[in-house]
């Protein structure tokens, strides 16, 4: 198992900075709380698999980082990375969006999972924050079964929201 990008963003700035709070991190990498507690998950499921001591946060945010880890760990985290480029949530709508305006075939969660790389539910909520996007143009995104995801609305509308 390889860490993702986040992940190793993570752990290479709890080494750097081990006093560093949970609060600086969501500020500093535009995360949630949940998002960093996904990405320690992560990366404690990675240290285990290469028989590490986990990193632990106490009630006050502050992460636990064991000695060992600083002279252990910066060699397997500074790997480059061959994983694919992780879009931001609002990078994944406005591609969203420029995905239903060109769409040339009846678009899918499938469709839109495959090329942006996150899950179902995440698509879903993407396709929420697009609705909202497009709303003050009097476009609305639409899906039924038999053509799919489309956005409708007057063709004028359709190209003021990709400027």
């Amino acid at each position: 198992m390889q860490l993702d990008d986040r992940s190793s963003s993570l752990l290479q700035e709890l080494l750097s900075n081990p006093s560093v709070k949970s609060k600086n991190l969501e500020h500093k990498y535009g995360l949630s709380r949940r998002q960093i507690s996904y990405s320690l998950e992560k990366i404690n499921d990675w240290l285990e698999g290469q028989r590490l001591p986990k990193i632990e946060r106490n009630k006050q945010g502050v992460f636990i980082v064991d000695a060992t880890l600083f002279s252990a760990v910066p060699n397997e985290v500074n790997k480059p990375s061959t994983k694919k480029y992780t879009f931001s949530e609002a990078e994944r709508v406005e591609l969203i969006i420029l995905i239903l305006l060109s769409r040339s075939e009846e678009l899918s969660l499938f469709h839109f999972t495959s090329s942006i790389y996150v899950s179902k539910n995440t698509i879903l909520n993407d396709l929420k924050a697009a609705q909202e996007l497009v709303e003050p143009y009097d476009l609305s995104i639409r899906y039924s079964r038999l053509s799919g995801y489309s956005i409708e609305g007057v063709e004028f509308q359709k190209k003021k929201v990709i400027d």
